[in-house]
């Protein structure tokens, strides 16, 4: 079965930011973690401080692509 969709720039804008938003609280919710003593193991294994750097920088670049996307 093939569905063919329009959807306006409005609506690709809504739905971009809505996946940049979704990602950037699974990655919020790493930082906890670790925060919390755990390690969720995101892009460093065995060193939650070496991952915890590296969420912190891509929460950074989420954050500035939203502001960018939502002002």
């Amino acid at each position: 079965m093939k569905y063919t969709i329009e959807i306006d720039s409005e609506m690709v804008g809504k739905i971009i930011v809505d996946e940049l938003a979704r990602s950037r609280k699974y990655l919020m919710s790493d930082l906890e973690q670790i925060e919390a003593g755990g390690s969720p193991n995101v892009f460093t294994y065995g060193d939650p401080a070496a991952d915890k750097i590296e969420i912190q920088r891509y929460l950074d670049a989420y954050n500035l692509v939203l502001d960018w996307y939502c002002t």
